[in-house]
């Protein structure tokens, strides 16, 4: 029997901690700087490995959107919860037919959006769950690696 390769995309503006969200989820160093173009990390799952596709937040890499998405099962977009403008840039990005989650990081730094806001741009995006997390601290990673190993289970 063939392991399953599922491929996730971390979407997102620059600075919202996009990279350390992916490193801490594959248990490597957090030693992310700022994403020039994709990066690519591995995260293993019973007999299988997801494919977290991290894309470059800023807006003259937006091309590389494309290659994130092509294949993803799962897109998380994920925004800064201490700058509200990151959650509201959300909605322009794309919706691509995946199961979609929405991830609030930083939560170290404390809130700066409400709960109703994060609802209401969650119900927009079409996000099936909403998780609230500290990349840095490791703060809510179960819950978010649990939810990938449910979506890389079929």
């Amino acid at each position: 029997m063939r392991a399953r390769r599922v491929k996730v995309a971390l979407l997102g503006e620059g600075g919202v901690g996009k990279t350390t969200l992916a490193l801490a989820l594959t248990g490597s160093s957090l030693n992310a700087g700022a994403t020039i173009g994709v990066e690519v990390h591995v995260l293993r799952v019973g007999e299988g490995s997801v494919v977290i596709v991290d894309p470059s937040g800023q807006r003259r890499f937006r091309f590389a959107l494309d290659f994130a998405l092509r294949g993803a099962s799962l897109v998380c977009y994920v925004f800064d919860v201490s700058e509200p403008s990151t959650l509201h840039a959300l909605l322009e990005y794309p919706r691509p037919p995946a199961r979609r989650a929405l991830i609030g990081n930083k939560v170290d730094l404390g809130l700066s959006v409400t709960r109703e806001e994060v609802a209401g741009v969650a119900k927009r995006l079409g996000a099936e769950r909403t998780f609230f997390t500290s990349a840095l601290m490791g703060w809510g990673l179960d819950d978010i690696a649990s939810y990938i190993a449910e979506v890389a289970g079929g």
